[in-house]
């Protein structure tokens, strides 16, 4: 979707921009408003400047999953409500012209020492009329310049054009004369941290919290440990700038330029060491929450790879919120992945596991070979000689799975008697191992030595669970209708799936081909026919779908 206020800069203005530009060597870039990288793409291998870190700042998803496929780092998405402690040598930005005056103030006071450029609608200094205008013009007179450009958003290379005139601003922010930064400038203090913790302090988020099991004191306190850490390492960088600073002044005029480069080494150090805080409080808030510990470890694994573009998110109470917001939003979609992921990891291990039906939605051959994993058992084959391949982190690592996935079945969040004790115990360990069948609350496992694979049998809660997976993962895949139908012939084909698989596996057709090319949907062969035949030896009616006039799009169940 495209925002009315969304023009990507045209290339021949991105090179305009840049050229504003005095200092080359751009320690940190920031782009308040990134869109999808124009003027960001510019620093990328270009030989006029240097670029070490660069961020961005976008407010559009759409464009945020443009900026991280092109991998540009998202600090955050509301540039006007932006905290941050880092110290950026240039910014570069395309603001809304709606507000771009807003957004070259607040560029103003982000920025500790270095340049700024923005391109704006000129009418926001050409008619001063108000007094936001009126000091952004006060700062241009005094600490830089601007020249205008007419149709700069006409030209046959723009995205998305209009005629409005535009501004280029250039602007240049000194701390000091000589290399030393006013610390007491940067950051929250304890006091602006409250108002903006209070501020948000909803009982919409207090309940957020509450369902993640995480304090509201912790995030509170985390934040202000963080800018406390902050500030004080800024001291610490401060404080050896200082020194080559002043020892420069001892060791004579030659040594001034070692000292100015002293100031780029400062902020390069810092904002290092600040980037590293940054991470390690995203993971403390991200540890407390145990979120990723309800999962199983495929989805852990996809979750940290985006966890892990949070952390470059400034650590603030609005951001951290956010954060919380999309876990809890997400967490079905994390559910149903996790419960998808042990339902395939069971039915890929052995045919024996799976029964077959067919499935609901369409006759389409690829899509009817729907299955269920058996109430009775399944079977685990393992990798080595042993039942010790089961002790170890794999092996532990699938049990741990199948708890989790059984647990959120049952509403829990573990299980009284889970799988992996079993394994971990010595006395049960060595009994599963010696071919004994032991239990958990939900699943009794037994290690068959001759066969070399480890059988699960489903408690009587199990089995109930192992039907409420099959049917989840039955929905998800479109394998049944989104709600209960009235059609005897399907749900009875459905429960009887069991004998009728039985059928299936002892027919010429099935014999004919590899275990697993049957249960495939690239493989073509007439499985409707099949699974028929298999129906009728056993008197069940046969399911078909006919596809009703009276009800467009919609699908019935008929018998033949």
């Amino acid at each position: 979707m495209i925002d009315n206020q969304f023009y990507p800069t045209p290339p021949h203005l991105v090179e305009i921009a840049w050229g504003k530009f005095k200092t080359r060597n751009v320690t940190a870039l920031l782009e308040p408003s990134a869109g999808r990288a124009n003027l960001l793409e510019r620093s990328r291998g270009h030989n006029n400047h240097a670029v070490n870190i660069t961020d961005c700042i976008e407010s559009m998803a759409d464009n945020i999953a443009v900026l991280k496929q092109k991998n540009f780092r998202v600090v955050d998405t509301d540039f006007l409500n932006f905290r941050t402690s880092k110290l950026y040598s240039h910014i570069i930005m395309n603001p809304p012209f709606a507000n771009g005056v807003e957004h070259v103030l607040k560029a103003w006071d982000v920025l500790v020492h270095g340049e700024i450029v923005a391109i704006i609608n000129s009418a926001s200094i050409t008619n001063p009329n108000n007094i936001k205008k009126k000091f952004l013009l006060k700062l241009i007179e005094e600490h830089g310049e601007v020249e205008f450009h007419d149709e700069a958003f006409m030209s046959p290379d723009t995205q998305r054009k209009t005629n409005v005139r535009v501004a280029v601003i250039h602007l240049t922010k000194i701390s000091r004369d000589e290399p030393l930064f006013n610390i007491g400038n940067f950051g929250l203090n304890k006091d602006t941290l409250g108002s903006e913790f209070d501020e948000q302090m909803t009982d919409e988020k207090e309940d957020l919290s509450r369902q993640l099991s995480i304090p509201n004191s912790t995030i509170k306190n985390t934040v202000i440990a963080f800018n406390q850490a902050s500030e004080a390492i800024r001291e610490m960088v401060s404080f050896q700038c200082r020194a080559d600073y002043f020892k420069s002044r001892v060791t004579g005029p030659r040594h001034v330029m070692g000292a100015q480069r002293e100031s780029t080494r400062y902020q390069a150090d810092f904002n290092k060491e600040y980037d590293d805080l940054k991470k390690h409080a995203w993971s403390t808030i991200i540890n407390e929450t145990e979120f990723t510990s309800k999962f199983s470890s495929k989805v852990i694994k996809e979750l940290e790879q985006e966890l892990e573009t949070i952390k470059n998110m400034e650590f603030t109470v609005r951001n951290i919120y956010g954060l919380l917001e999309g876990l809890m939003i997400n967490k079905t979609k994390l559910d149903n992945d996790m419960l998808l992921e042990v339902f395939d990891s069971i039915t890929k291990f052995h045919s024996g596991n799976r029964s077959l039906y067919r499935g609901w939605k369409s006759n389409d051959k690829h899509r009817s070979r729907a299955f269920r994993v058996k109430h009775t058992r399944f079977i685990m084959r393992s990798p080595s000689s042993s039942c010790s391949s089961y002790f170890g982190y794999e092996g532990k690592r699938l049990l741990a799975d199948f708890d989790k996935a059984f647990a959120l079945l049952d509403g829990k969040v573990k299980p009284e008697i889970p799988l992996e004790s079993l394994f971990s115990n010595k006395e049960t360990y060595s009994e599963l191992c010696q071919g004994e069948r032991l239990g958990g609350s939900y699943l009794e496992a037994r290690f068959y030595l001759g066969a070399n694979s480890l059988h699960f049998f489903p408690t009587k809660k199990g089995k109930e669970l192992i039907e409420r997976l099959n049917r989840m993962v039955g929905k998800l895949r479109s394998w049944l209708p989104d709600e209960e139908t009235d059609s005897p012939e399907f749900w009875e084909q459905y429960e009887k799936s069991e004998k009728i698989t039985k059928v299936i596996v002892e027919s010429e057709e099935y014999k004919k081909c590899r275990d697993w090319d049957f249960y495939n949907e690239g493989v073509h062969f007439d499985y409707v026919e099949i699974h028929s035949q298999a129906c009728e030896s056993l008197d069940i009616p046969v399911f078909n779908r006919l596809e009703a006039d009276e009800h467009p799009g919609t699908q019935l169940a008929l018998a033949v």
